[in-house]
C-alpha cells in the first residue's frame, strides 16, 4: 500500500473514505474460545475470502456506481463514480457541489469548487493507486490484519507494511454476487472517513474524456499543484 500524506490525499479523504461508525450488517457476536483446529479452519477461510476479494478486483476493469461520502465530520455528498482499471477513475459530485476528482493515469486531481483550487498528486503517493494499480495484491507492500464474513459480506482491513502507523483501510465485499460496496479508512489520527457504492453497472466502456482533467474556462491547470 503506497504512503500517502495528508497533501497527496487532499480530497482522497473523499476519494476513499468516508465516516460512518461502523459498516453495516458487520457487527461479530461474541463467540467460544476457539480451539487450535477451529484456527486453523479459520485461516483457511480468511484465506479463501482474501483470494476471492482479489480475483474480483483484478476483473473488475469498468465500473460506474453511484456513491456516498461521509467524512471524518459527519458531512456527506452524493455523486457518481467512474472506475477504469488500471490508473483512471472520476468522482463527480452532485450539484451544488461542483467538486470532482480525477485519475488519469499518472496523477490524482482535485478540484474544489467552492475555493476554486486545484490540487494533484502522482496516483502512487496516494491511497488511491491500491485500486488503480494493474495488479492488486493483498500482500507485499500490503498486510491483511483482519477478516469478517457476515451475513454475505466480507470486509477485509489492510496496512502498509512497512509502516503501520499511517492507517488502516478497509473494503467491504457482497458475497453474491461479489461487488465492493464499501471501504473505509482509518487514518493516522484516527479519523474515519467512508465512501458506499449503489447501483452498480459494468459497461463495456466509458467516455475516455471522463479521466482527463478540465479545470473551468480562465483556470490555468498548473495553479495549486
Amino acid at each position: 500500500m503506497p504512503k500517502y500524506s495528508k497533501n497527496a490525499a487532499f480530497g482522497l479523504s473523499c476519494l476513499l473514505l468516508g465516516s460512518v461508525t461502523q459498516l453495516p450488517a458487520y457487527a461479530l457476536e461474541k463467540q467460544a474460545p476457539e480451539t487450535s483446529q477451529s484456527l486453523v479452519l479459520k485461516a483457511q477461510e480468511e484465506e479463501k475470502l482474501v483470494k476471492q476479494a482479489e480475483q474480483y478486483l483484478n476483473h473488475l476493469t469498468h465500473l460506474k456506481a453511484h456513491f456516498l461520502i461521509t467524512a471524518a465530520n459527519g458531512h456527506t455528498d452524493t455523486g457518481t463514480f467512474y472506475l477504469q482499471r488500471p490508473g483512471r477513475l472520476r468522482f463527480d459530485y452532485d450539484k451544488p457541489n461542483g467538486d470532482y476528482i480525477v485519475a488519469d493515469g499518472f496523477q490524482v486531481h482535485y478540484w474544489d469548487n467552492t475555493d476554486k483550487q486545484h490540487n494533484s498528486a502522482p496516483i502512487g503517493t496516494t491511497i488511491a493507486d491500491f485500486i488503480l494499480r494493474k495488479d492488486i495484491s493483498l500482500d507485499g507492500d500490503a498486510m491483511v490484519t483482519r477478516v469478517e464474513d457476515v451475513k454475505g459480506f466480507a470486509a477485509i482491513t489492510v496496512i502498509q507494511t512497512d509502516d503501520p502507523g499511517t492507517g488502516e483501510l478497509t473494503l467491504l465485499f457482497q458475497q453474491k454476487p461479489w461487488k465492493l460496496v464499501k471501504w473505509r479508512v482509518v487514518d493516522s489520527l484516527g479519523n474515519i472517513t467512508e465512501t458506499a457504492l449503489s447501483q452498480h453497472e459494468y459497461p463495456k466502456r466509458l467516455d475516455p474524456t471522463l479521466f482527463v482533467f478540465k479545470p473551468p474556462k480562465g483556470y490555468d491547470a498548473m495553479e495549486g499543484r
